[in-house]
Order: structure tokens, then C-alpha cells, then sequence
């Protein structure tokens, strides 16, 4: 009897452990209006600290990043450098063949991405990356922003996408589920 009492205790603690474990993973320890109508497209990375993937909702898109064990320091940092590469991206620069057309390379402002408090909203192309300066390089529009979950330690990347023509700049109330 006190075997059985043994197994039952290290079951129990068990199923508690992995439950446990299990509870925060993916988009779980977080929430937002519409979070459960996305859907997993693809899994880029799944690893211990890091977690990154692509989810779809009718013709909408969301990236997600996930760092865990992340402090709230560490995250300032990743944001900020997140930010500055986007910057990067569309500072003029000089032409590699300067000439009669042009000695500078640039992006018309209309495409240059736009900063606000807590939150980036910018152009993608077709491949869902910065950088496109045209009407036709651009297939999407996104919202970027960030949530960093104090009790998790986990920073969260969240970067809304819709086609260019749907997009609408409605940031969501994200919260933590501590």
C-alpha cells in the first residue's frame, strides 16, 4: 500500500511538472482580442529560449519572437537594437555608382516606417521583409510591437501583418497571463 501511495505522489507530481511546463508555451501566457482565431503556419525556431513563428488569421498574418529567461534590461536592449536595424534599413546612403541620375540612394518618406510610442508600423514586400521604397516592391503593412511579461521573464515580439490595403493601425491591448 505505501508503494502504491509512492507511485501515486511521483504521478501526480509528474503530470503537475509538465502541466506546469507546458502552460506558457507558444502564445499561451499571453492575450490580446483575436489571439485564438490564429493559427500556427510555420515554426521557424522551438528551442529552450527562444521561440519564433508565423501564424495566419483569414488574410492577416502575425510573427512572433518569444525570448524566455529574458531580464527587463536585456529586453530594453533588444528592442532598441530591433528598432535601430529597422532605422538602418532606410538611412540614405550613397550611390556604389554616383552619376548624372542620382549620388545618393534613398526612400521616399511615404515608405519609410513610422515610429510611435511602444510600437513601429512599417512596409514589408511579398517576402515579408524591410527595405522595398516602392508601390510594387510593397505587399504588406505591419504593426510591430513588444511585451515584456515581468513574472515569465519572457519578451514577447509581436508583429501584426496585413496586406497593405486592409491594414489598419489599431494597436491591440496585449496582456500578460501571469
Amino acid at each position: 500500500m505505501k508503494k502504491f501511495f509512492i507511485f501515486i505522489i511521483i504521478v501526480v507530481t509528474t503530470i503537475y511538472l509538465i502541466y506546469n511546463r507546458n502552460q506558457c508555451k507558444y502564445l499561451g501566457c499571453i492575450d490580446f482580442t483575436g489571439i485564438k482565431e490564429y493559427k500556427i503556419k510555420d515554426i521557424y525556431r522551438d528551442e529552450k529560449n527562444l521561440y519564433s513563428a508565423l501564424y495566419i488569421r483569414s488574410d492577416n498574418l502575425l510573427r512572433v519572437e518569444m525570448k524566455s529567461d529574458a531580464s527587463r534590461e536585456e529586453s530594453d536592449r533588444n528592442i532598441e537594437s530591433r528598432t535601430t536595424t529597422i532605422k538602418s534599413q532606410f538611412e540614405n546612403s550613397r550611390s556604389p555608382y554616383p552619376g548624372e541620375i542620382s549620388d545618393e540612394i534613398k526612400c521616399d518618406d511615404k515608405f519609410k516606417p513610422i515610429y510611435r510610442d511602444g510600437y513601429v508600423i512599417a512596409y514589408l514586400n511579398s517576402r515579408l521583409t524591410y527595405g522595398a521604397c516602392s508601390e510594387e516592391g510593397n505587399a504588406y503593412r505591419s504593426l510591430l510591437t513588444w511585451q515584456y511579461c515581468d513574472k515569465q521573464k519572457k519578451l514577447y515580439q509581436l508583429e501584426f501583418i496585413y496586406p497593405k490595403d486592409k491594414f489598419h493601425e489599431d494597436r491591440l491591448e496585449i496582456t500578460c497571463l501571469d
